[in-house]
């Protein structure tokens, strides 16, 4: 049997993403016998007779014509497909029978009986099938589906999650989970489709574009500039289902779809009232997250309209680094000799800044850092350092380790007391968002309907601890801290000791987390969206003809603040005389005594005294202007062409507004890391398209060989008003054979685009503060794609400053990083990718519930928007044998010894790089990308072990991502880098999932497992002793029970044995490829009435 549907725009609206047509399907009698429960309210024919369809497995066949007008009845129980169906319709002019391949056929009651296994044939047929899991089966494109059951089974509390579970996403670019959280984005998460950067994965909302909520800083950002969705802010209790289709997007949605395209499909016409909530914690008793949700949908005025309203509030508990990890490190190990496999690199076990500490390091006035000669010591010749409650206690300065020393100043140590930087890195960053959604439509007439969406988000994450407040002058940098042993907050035992080391006056290295903490950063986010519109269609030539014209505005609005300590505020509340009842400043006025010996011994309001909230806004808006027509020609070769034309209008709006706070810096550290402002900034899209499907054979032409062929294109044409006029497009088809029932090949070979952002477009110039990560260094110098190459040029590079040797040379940029400056280019292009995607799916009549699909995606990406970083500059520059000429030598330059004297800030040597380096924006990049999707499901009937009535279902799934090629080039004279295989993109990953329901119990398992992979292709054992990192196996595990009609309960288990971070991802804090967290228990409770 052929079934030909419709793709999206084309005679039902956002089929092409839904999944819901353009397919061929194949029985599945078994599921047609299975009896389970169904809970489908009153409502629109189509929609829910699609949603039985999905939840059953099975194959339901309706002519449009027959349910167009019609309101179903509501069902709560458990039934067959063909009893619901018959519940659902009774009364309604229509009748349900069951043909003999298990098809579930609905026509108008009084047309001519068919006889068993007939086809309907020459009308438009709405197919929908199985589970929504389908969409793969049902587009050109590969393509994946998680669909709400799944949602639900997870008990997933945002998209990402659900996201990362599946094959072919790469790490999340943002989340919750991670080290390295952004100033301006804190907890905000971004997906990343096929690991080609997340702003090239397009993130629509019900087929339509959603507001990003990307800071339009220049620093400060949680992922690459884009228009990324954070999707945080999609209530998960709304998610019907979130489609991903692999390329092939642009020609349909515009700019951004390279990679792939991600529809988040919420819930509509739902009539009733759901209430969950949920607990989730894991095994070490920490990480605690609640969620609550609350869903309402109402039919009224005879079922001509329906309104649904959605509500939920998550709250996540949040942890530092140092609640599960030390803090590791790769360092220099000082070796250079590359045949006795010996790395160039160790690790520090347990990295600690010796030059400081917490509660404060006192040393000599007469030093310039606490070292050998200058350490205020005990009777016995201990170091000393202030303890938390203010008494001077014994220092361990750790074990040294290679380069963690200069002369006679401890800078770095393995273990000890000095500063530990896992306390000030987030693991988990505690988040809370509050989420409201409301959509309706009502139908005007029975031509026209109007439809409305809305939402507001609002969304806070708060970043526990953040390391660069601190004092420890000519090593790390910040103030000299001159304290007197007259200060009043000096405890008796820290003044006795100070008198018998002939000490006076005194330096002070101190952290001064504890008093930024009081006040930790945090991103607050608000975001509007509305989409009003009007869909109806009307009759041409017996065809029926479909119009939708809608408006969609976003706005987001996310403040930032940064507290920091001020400078001058500090050093006066610290100069503190009087007694130790009565101390006060010695500048008296205003200020409030801080006693920064030891942790946390002041007041709030010293610390509320000496603390600057900076705050940033940036604000970010889209208004989207669409309309559209579609339907189906007179004529056509064997069926009617199917067409869709279309205009949309878009504005995309920006800017970032810094308090003077933010735009000073830091203070402590005399003004570096400051904001700049952007000014606000828009840019307009005006975009023209069409699509169209020419069915050319079908099997009533009785050809060998072929049963059925298709042509689809897309055209689409952008006119940006920066970037120009480019034009986007597609072709393929899809070849259904005669001998091999069930077989259907498919193809599209689609050109993408993607529009520069306001960041990369009008950044005026902001600054950064970046890890030099010096490819000169002794540790670096002799790998990379060119080592031959980078160790003549760095040779060189070094010796024009006067530097060492590369094989001789520790720089200090590694540990305290140097300034530099990030700006926009009003010269961009778009980026562009040629495509192509080749498959196949396979539904076999022999085997029914058996669904698979394979395809191979290639993406050519040229011309890609690429920020030359300082490390990448450094790489294309000393990897190029166009070096120095290379343009990106001039991005960068080194101190000789006089200028590291004269920088200001912390130690430098002469061959560091310099701070004022320049970073921007530019269209030199290219990457290469192919690799295989497959998917494979299968569903049969079983006994049901809990009774002996209603059948059991058997379910099976699985995903696999393989990644064949994909290699990333910064510019034309820079090398070509392999990065399949490596931490981040495993060559394999695989979702697999069995299920069994045995009402009133289901259980469910999941296991997701990613090959192991390498650091570097380029590197050896000699560079590095963290080479390879192992592969992840995460089980998940659900047990749900029906207590009655209208209560479930589930519990759940994420990452059922505890599986660990290896060694090798603590070193990397790879926390995007593990599971930080570990084992974690969830409860569930869902209320229906």
């Amino acid at each position: 049997m052929m079934i030909w549907g419709t793709p999206d725009r084309i005679h039902t609206h956002a089929v092409l993403m839904a999944g819901v047509a353009a397919a061929i399907c194949w029985t599945a009698p078994a599921a047609a016998q299975e009896r389970q429960r169904y809970s489908i309210p009153s409502g629109d024919a189509a929609t829910a007779v699609q949603r039985l369809a999905v939840q059953s497995g099975v194959q339901v066949m309706i002519p449009d014509s027959d349910l167009a007008g019609v309101r179903t009845n509501g069902i709560d129980g458990s039934y067959t497909p063909v009893e619901a169906l018959r519940r659902m319709l009774a009364g309604k002019g229509v009748e349900v029978f069951q043909n003999r391949d298990g098809v579930v056929v609905i026509r108008r009651a009084g047309r001519a009986a068919a006889e068993p296994g007939t086809e309907l044939v020459g009308e438009d047929i709405i197919v929908t099938g199985s589970r929504i899991k389908r969409a793969g089966f049902d587009t050109l494109q590969s393509a994946t589906v998680t669909d709400r059951e799944q949602i639900e089974k997870r008990a997933y509390t945002n998209a990402i999650e659900a996201l990362q579970d599946t094959p072919g996403f790469a790490p999340a670019a943002n989340s919750q989970i991670g080290a390295a959280q952004a100033n301006l984005g804190v907890a905000q998460s971004y997906s990343n489709f096929l690991g080609l950067g997340s702003q090239r994965t397009l993130t629509l909302v019900n087929g339509r574009r959603f507001v990003s909520s990307n800071t339009v800083s220049g620093s400060g950002a949680a992922t690459s500039p884009g228009s990324q969705v954070d999707l945080n802010l999609i209530p998960v209790g709304l998610i019907d289902r979130i489609e991903t289709v692999a390329i092939g997007g642009a020609p349909v949605y515009g700019s951004d779809a390279i990679a792939g395209t991600v529809n988040i499909i919420l819930k509509d016409n739902y009539d009733g009232l759901e209430l969950t909530g949920q607990a989730s914690l894991s095994d070490r008793g920490d990480a605690a997250n609640q969620a609550v949700r609350a869903l309402f949908g109402k039919n009224f005025a005879g079922g001509r309209g329906n309104i649904v309203l959605g509500a939920e509030y998550v709250r996540q508990e949040g942890m530092v680094l140092a609640s599960r990890y030390k803090f590791r490190y790769l360092s220099p190990s000082g070796n250079v000799d590359r045949t006795d496999g010996i790395p160039a690199q160790l690790v520090v076990g347990d990295l600690r800044y010796a030059a400081l500490t917490e509660g404060g390091l006192p040393y000599l006035a007469g030093d310039i850092a606490p070292g050998t000669g200058s350490y205020i010591r005990d009777a016995a010749g201990n170091p000393l350092q202030f303890g938390p409650n203010g008494d001077l206690v014994p220092f361990n300065l750790g074990a040294s380790f290679f380069g963690s020393s200069s002369g006679p100043y401890a800078i770095m140590r393995d273990g000890g007391d000095g500063l530990d930087p896992a306390k000030h890195f987030s693991l988990l960053t505690p988040n809370e968002r509050y989420l409201f959604n409301a959509t309706g439509h009502y139908d005007l007439t029975d031509n026209v309907t109007f439809f409305v969406e809305g939402s507001y988000a609002h969304t806070s994450g708060t970043k526990l601890s953040d390391l660069f407040q601190f004092a420890a002058p000519n090593i790390l940098g910040g103030p000299v801290l001159t304290m007197s042993i007259d200060n009043p907050f000096l405890s008796a035992q820290a003044r006795d000791i100070l008198v018998a080391n002939g000490v006076t006056n005194f330096k002070l290295n101190r952290n001064m987390n504890d008093i930024a903490d009081r006040a930790p950063g945090r991103t607050k986010l608000d975001v509007y969206r509305i989409v009003a519109g009007f869909r109806g269609d009307f009759d041409v030539s017996g065809e029926k003809w479909n119009w939708d014209l809608s408006y969609n505005y976003g706005r987001s609005r996310n403040e930032s603040e940064f507290n920091q300590v001020n400078l001058t505020r500090f050093l006066q509340a610290i100069d503190v005389v009087g007694t130790p009842g009565a101390p006060v400043c010695r500048s008296g006025g205003s200020c409030v005594p801080l006693n920064i010996f030891g942790e946390n011994r002041f007041s709030d309001e010293a610390a509320e005294y000496v603390v600057d909230r900076g705050v940033g806004i940036s604000i970010n808006s889209l208004q989207t202007i669409t309309a559209n027509l579609d339907g189906r020609l007179p004529f056509g070769i064997a069926d009617p062409i199917a067409f869709n034309i279309g205009y949309e209008h878009r504005r995309e709006y920006g800017s970032f507004v810094p308090d003077a706070i933010l735009k000073g810096g830091i203070s402590l550290l005399g003004g570096s890391a400051a904001f700049a402002e952007t000014p606000p900034f828009s840019f307009n899209t005006d975009e023209v398209y069409g699509e169209t499907i020419v069915p050319l054979i079908d099997e009533e032409m009785g050809l060998p060989l072929v049963r059925a062929l298709q042509f689809e294109g897309a055209l689409r044409y952008v006119d940006h008003s920066t970037a120009g006029g480019d034009l986007t497009w597609s072709a393929g088809g899809r070849l259904q054979p005669s001998f091999i029932e069930g077989l259907t090949f498919r193809g599209v070979y689609p050109r993408a685009i993607r529009a520069p952002s306001i960041v990369e477009l009008a950044l005026p110039g902001a600054s950064v503060l970046r890890n030099a990560a010096d490819v000169c260094a002794a540790s670096r110098v002799n790998s990379g794609p060119n080592p031959t190459v980078r160790l003549a040029n760095c040779t060189a590079a070094l010796a024009a400053v006067g530097g060492p040797a590369p094989n001789a040379f520790n720089p200090t940029t590694s540990g305290a990083s140097p300034a530099g400056i990030v700006s926009g280019n009003l010269d961009l292009r778009n980026e562009r990718a040629n495509s192509w995607s080749i498959g196949m799916v396979y539904q076999p009549q022999a085997v029914p519930g058996l669904r698979f699909a394979v395809d191979y995606n290639n993406i050519d990406l040229h011309d890609a928007i690429s920020r030359f970083t300082l490390v990448t500059a450094q790489a294309a520059c000393y990897d190029s044998p166009n070096y120095p000429n290379e343009d990106a030598c001039n991005a960068f330059s080194r101190l000789t010894a006089a200028e590291a004297a004269a920088q200001p800030g912390a130690a430098r040597i002469a061959g560091d790089i310099a701070n004022g380096y320049a970073e921007s924006y530019y269209n030199t990049s290219s990457q290469k990308f192919a690799g295989i999707l497959g998917q494979l499901d299968y569903r049969i009937g079983v006994p049901n072990i809990a009774s002996g009535g209603e059948p059991g279902a058997l379910r099976l799934g699985l995903s696999a991502f393989r990644v064949t090629k994909f290699t990333t080039q910064v510019s034309s004279g820079s090398p070509i880098i392999d990065v399949k295989g490596t931490v981040g993109t495993p060559k394999w990953r695989i979702n697999g999932r069995i299920g069994y329901g045995f009402d009133p119990f289901d259980l469910d398992f999941q296991v997701v497992w990613s090959q192991k992979t390498i650091a570097d292709h380029t590197a050896t054992i000699e560079d590095t002793p963290i080479l390879y990192y192992p592969s992840s196996t995460i089980v998940n595990a659900t047990l749900g029970a029906r207590i009655n009609d209208n209560f479930r309960l589930q519990f759940g288990v994420r990452n059922l044995f505890d599986q660990a971070v290896p060694y090798a991802g603590e070193v990397s804090r790879q926390f995007g490829v593990y599971d930080p967290i570990g084992r974690t228990y969830t409860l569930r409770a869902t209320a229906n009435f």
